[in-house]
């Protein structure tokens, strides 16, 4: 790609440092300043939005002397000449995009080099999905690292949570752009070349990541395109080794779902490997589209998009699912399990919120595990089925966690607990006071309680009173 030799940051790291700072902070004073004159903000517009040249002069007045002069020596900037008529284009697009409730000045590549293989796109909706996740996490104070930073911009957003961010990537003209990113936003962050977590030092209050997930491209990009080998399990079980008591990760993911084969239940099976490292883990499962559709979402051209398909059903992919998976490293040594969510479902709670609620609760169940009988708790609604003998209870909202078991202990264990839990009641006060309960002995019915907890079917109440309550800056610090 001709771009990535233009961004050139300095001889040595403090001259690299000196220009990114000019650069990045000059552009955001000039953005800045114009952002209310439509006349200043036409030229900057035409520049690093459009991606359209203008005459040297024009850009000059745009600038000024100083700022034109860094950002050509940079390589944002490149000079050419037509019909004996300096001009310049912009190497990079600067715009600003909404990351979370933020307005980041986002540097990233232009979209008509998308298809090159070191190409560096700004946030999109997978950035949203991410930050909607990790906002609702009550994540403790520390490291936060962006694996797979791009353009920079959740390094960016991190920033404004924590006090130390770490940016990784694999691609140098993506750091190159994450620094400009961070230097137009006046951020602090480390911008670090490693492949995801490899050679990460120190552990991680939080780790996230928006891989490159996509399969099936005929010529894959580096920040899109999923490579052999990547694993989102593997990738899981990673992170978690880099996670402080209490952190979490959460990483994006897609899983081709071949012929027979529930693709959904292997990687949960996958992941029951990382729940031994002392981590409860939640697998979501958004949508699963056919090759048709899934080609639609990266190609515009309806032969491109054909191509695509049949390449997926050339290898034997039905169909691919999407979504991301929670990784919540406990502060005790007691191996977690896997929930597993498919929510397919449009619901009015966002999703986001419904995951900060199950982290809380798989929280509240460690923390009160030594005396779960003495744990106050709520019902909250559930619909019933029954399936050739197994019974469902499953709880609202978009996750829809379900409980599965025998027909009868469902309907004369699992509900009556629930109705006697209609009120906030003690755990003990409840199996007291439903007869079947008792004959199930103590670990088979704490296990029914864990499960009840775990898909929101039951709430702690200690949960329940603070679920929603935190703003995004209590909630991350």
């Amino acid at each position: 790609m001709q771009q990535v030799a233009a961004l050139r940051w300095g001889t040595d790291e403090s001259d690299a440092e000196g220009l990114r700072r000019t650069i990045g902070r000059g552009l955001r004073e000039v953005f800045v300043a114009a952002a209310d004159d439509p006349t200043r903000i036409r030229p900057l517009w035409t520049l690093f939005s459009r991606g359209d040249p203008l005459p040297l002069a024009k850009a000059s007045r745009a600038l000024g002397e100083p700022l034109l002069a860094a950002a050509l020596e940079g390589g944002v900037l490149a000079a050419f000449e037509i019909d004996d008529e300096v001009w310049v284009r912009a190497e990079v697009s600067v715009l600003t995009a909404p990351v979370g409730e933020l307005g980041v000045l986002v540097a990233a590549d232009f979209g008509w080099h998308e298809d090159d293989r070191e190409y560096v796109g700004g946030p999109g909706n997978a950035t949203a999905t991410l930050l909607d996740v990790v906002a609702s996490l009550d994540v403790p104070p520390g490291l936060a690292v962006d694996v797979g930073t791009g353009s920079g911009a959740v390094a960016v957003w991190l920033r404004s949570r924590f006090a130390t961010v770490t940016a990784t990537d694999v691609n140098p003209r993506a750091l190159a752009l994450a620094e400009l990113t961070a230097a137009l936003n006046d951020s602090q962050i480390d911008v670090v070349q490693m492949s995801f977590v490899d050679g990460l030092t120190g552990d991680a209050a939080l780790i996230a990541c928006n891989p490159p997930f996509v399969v099936g491209a005929d010529a894959p990009v580096v920040f899109r395109d999923a490579h052999p080998g990547l694993d989102p399990a593997m990738l899981a079980a990673s992170f978690r080794a880099h996670l402080a008591p209490g952190g979490y990760a959460v990483l994006l993911a897609n899983w081709p779902y071949r012929d027979g084969a529930d693709a959904r239940a292997a990687l949960a099976a996958a992941l029951d490997e990382v729940t031994d490292d002392a981590s409860d883990v939640l697998l979501v499962e958004r949508a699963v589209t056919t090759p048709e559709q899934y080609a639609a979402v990266w190609r515009d051209d309806p032969d491109e998009q054909q191509a695509w398909a049949m390449r997926l059903r050339g290898d034997g992919i039905l169909g691919v699912g999407s979504g991301f998976i929670v990784i919540a490293a406990a502060g005790d040594d007691e191996p977690g399990q896997v929930d597993v969510a498919a929510a397919h479902q449009a619901s009015d709670e966002p999703v986001g919120t419904a995951v900060g609620a199950w982290a809380a609760r798989v929280r509240a169940l460690r923390e009160g595990d030594d005396d779960l009988a003495s744990l106050v708790v709520r019902a909250a609604p559930a619909q019933q089925a029954e399936h050739a003998g197994v019974g469902v209870l499953r709880a609202g909202g978009p996750l829809g966690l379900a409980v599965h078991g025998p027909a009868v202990q469902i309907a004369q264990v699992a509900q009556p607990l629930l109705a006697e839990c209609t009120e906030p009641r003690r755990v003990g006060d409840a199996i007291e006071a439903v007869p079947m309960a008792r004959t199930l002995g103590r670990s088979a019915i704490f296990s029914l309680v864990r499960a009840l907890v775990r898909t929101g079917l039951l709430v702690p109440c200690e949960v329940a009173s603070t679920s929603g309550n935190k703003s995004n800056s209590e909630t991350l610090h």
